[in-house]
């Protein structure tokens, strides 16, 4: 398991493919769980002012977890059955899991991944992007 300082809490995390040809809907095919936020290229932007220059498909954990395992388990659930690493598939220029972490500190922290957590990161193709939030803003 991943381990944290103790002033560092995971907060969450969330599986990305883009590219500017990525059909969402071809993805939706290579996974047992529907995206939570997809679109293709052309599409309106969500403010409507643009087309989109590319397509995403993206999922989140269906419940909050407090492991970053338990996150990268589901991933690696939800796309078991597409080519490896995620990059292979036809569209898709970008695979990313990002992961998001609070520091409560101030201080120096530590954050150790472990071989577990990185075979299961190799296991599912994508590469890891770590964003750390220094303070308690947004803490629940």
């Amino acid at each position: 398991m991943t381990n944290f300082s103790s002033d560092v809490r995971y907060a969450g995390s969330r599986l990305l493919l883009y590219g500017e040809q990525l059909d969402p809907v071809e993805i939706d095919k290579l996974s047992s769980i529907k995206s939570n936020e997809s679109y293709k290229k052309g599409e309106p932007t969500s403010g409507g002012k643009g087309v989109r220059k590319g397509g995403m498909w993206s999922i989140r954990p269906l419940s909050k977890n407090d492991t970053l395992l338990t996150d990268l388990e589901f991933f690696r659930c939800a796309l078991d059955a597409a080519p490896k690493p995620l990059t292979s598939i036809n569209g898709v220029e970008l695979a990313r899991i990002s992961v998001w972490l609070y520091d409560t500190s101030m201080e120096t922290s530590e954050i150790l991944i472990n071989l577990e957590d990185l075979e299961l990161i190799n296991d599912i193709g994508a590469e890891i992007y770590l964003t750390v939030f220094r303070g308690d803003v947004g803490l629940e």
